[in-house]
């Protein structure tokens, strides 16, 4: 049983069946969604949670569906601070993205082709077999904490989204 007055939030970015089907999930009192479909898929769910006060029909066992629960959806990158940009990070264009020694769609972007400077950010962009252009523009792998700094030194974030995050229009950082 939490404390009294213990606000729980599920900040929900990827992976989202497998959040909505923990028979826990609708015990939060918040769930933040980093994508609108993601949103959507956690009001229309029903969830079952164990009742200890005030329960519904009386019973232990109830099901509630998280549309009683606010979700809203969280904009990864985004910041409602005075920006404050990196020096020596300026770039008119970044990408945030790890590299697992699989293919990812950013891939096909040749950054030869534009008249942009562009940054790369995430791990394992060092890595063996990642293509040389891909190489030149790698700054190494920040923090979540540093990527608000990254992001107000840049005119525009890519991110490809992986696997767990795409059919969300999520982005995962």
């Amino acid at each position: 049983m939490s404390k009294v007055g213990l606000v729980k939030v599920a900040w929900v970015r990827n992976w989202f069946e497998r959040w909505g089907d923990r028979e826990w999930f609708g015990m939060y009192d918040l769930v933040l969604s980093s994508s609108e479909l993601g949103k959507g898929y956690f009001e229309r769910k029903e969830y079952g949670v164990e009742c200890s006060r005030r329960c519904p029909g009386g019973g232990k066992n109830v099901s509630v569906p998280v549309v009683s629960v606010p979700v809203e959806v969280l904009r990864i990158g985004t910041s409602m601070l005075p920006g404050k940009g990196v020096s020596g990070e300026e770039s008119d264009y970044v990408l945030t993205m790890g590299y697992h020694k699989s293919e990812r769609e950013i891939m096909a972007f040749d950054p030869g082709n534009v008249q942009f400077v562009g940054a790369l950010y995430g791990a394992g962009w060092d890595s063996e077999g990642v293509p040389e252009k891909f190489r030149e523009l790698w700054r190494g792998g920040k923090g979540f904490s540093e990527m608000a700094g990254i992001y107000e030194s840049t005119k525009v974030v890519v991110d490809d989204a992986n696997v767990a995050t795409k059919e969300w229009g999520s982005v995962n950082r």
